[in-house]
């Protein structure tokens, strides 16, 4: 099997049709499967993808998740999909699709597995891409330079992870509970060197009305937290993680006051499996020590100093290649 797709849903159904019909859409001369991880739609997306089970069997494979299974943070139902689909497929190569979005070139995948298969120094390749809304607003994004570094990848700099189709053996560096955009990318990075392909060929919606889009700043930001702790954990692109986040590092300590409502609870039980638990330490500050304080703000310091440096070397790539890094085009 040269190629399989990851798609998790959920609730998604007209979209979900899109998501699927992209794929089968494409011109891909290698063998292709598309398996499909739901979690426990009840808008009758379950139906539409037993159809397409029905009508390719030998394209098709799905599970659905339980809902019950006791898991209540957004995003980590999604990871918990995405991995145990992607430990069910079978391709040499991989790419994870959400239900959602769509491949908007029928030439993507062959343009990519044909690179990866060209250039074995690489362990993915990714693509320029677009975001659009429900009332019409589309954004394009274009990276401008072939080959992106590790520190002007991780100065901000945010790439979609469906643009990418990365090699197998990535999937060994994986993060439990994290295969979500940005620490999913970590994990590709840790496997290998990443190429990008000059051209759009993929779309997705921001869909503003979601559970995510309902929290506020610092709640986004804690749940970053929890990403930033895994990576620690890990051993791996440690400084680089802390100029990627540092802005949500910062929110969360200016707002830790917060961190004592109810509905944090939940990431606390997450965190403190860790050494280093960076939310319990910012929740306590105000009643630390003061040696114990001043090593959170030196920690601070350094999340801001790392920040600045890794957003130095890509000015520089900036103004020596004359253009910027990432374009962003907006569409009426």
């Amino acid at each position: 099997m040269n190629l399989s797709v990851v798609i998790s849903s959920y609730n998604q159904k007209e979209f979900l049709i899109e998501a699927i019909e992209s794929c089968l859409q494409q011109n891909f001369n290698g063998s292709y499967e598309i398996v499909i991880g739901d979690d426990g739609s009840d808008d009758g997306s379950i139906e539409v993808i037993k159809d397409y089970v029905a009508r390719y069997p030998d394209k098709f494979r799905y599970f659905v998740a339980d809902r019950n299974d006791g898991v209540d943070i957004v995003g980590f139902r999604a990871s918990n999909i995405r991995e145990k689909a992607v430990h069910l497929s079978r391709g040499e190569y991989i790419i994870i699709l959400d239900g959602d979005d769509k491949f908007i070139r029928n030439d993507s995948f062959q343009k990519q597995m044909d690179f990866l298969q060209q250039n074995p120094q690489y362990v993915a390749c990714y693509t320029d891409f677009s975001l659009f809304t429900l009332d019409g607003k589309k954004e394009i994004r274009t990276i401008n330079y072939s080959y992106i570094s590790t520190p002007v990848f991780w100065s901000q700099i945010y790439v979609h992870l469906t643009c990418f189709m990365f090699r197998r053996k990535a999937v060994d560096y994986f993060i439990p509970l994290f295969v979500n955009d940005c620490a999913a990318l970590f994990s590709i990075l840790k496997a290998g060197k990443i190429y990008h392909l000059s051209e759009s060929s993929f779309s997705y919606r921001q869909l503003n009305n979601s559970m995510y889009h309902s929290f506020s700043n610092t709640e986004k930001c804690t749940r970053e937290i929890l990403v930033i702790q895994a990576i620690k954990n890990s051993g791996k692109y440690w400084f680089s993680t802390l100029a990627r986040y540092n802005p949500h590092i910062q929110t969360v300590f200016q707002n830790r006051s917060e961190l004592k409502q109810e509905k944090y609870h939940k990431y606390f039980r997450h965190t403190n499996k860790y050494p280093h638990d960076y939310l319990q330490t910012f929740k306590d500050y105000d009643n630390l020590g003061i040696f114990k304080k001043l090593s959170v703000r030196c920690f601070l310091l350094e999340c801001k100093v790392f920040s600045l440096f890794f957003k130095g070397i890509r000015i520089i790539k900036e103004r020596k290649g004359g253009k910027n890094v990432m374009t962003y085009t907006f569409v009426e």
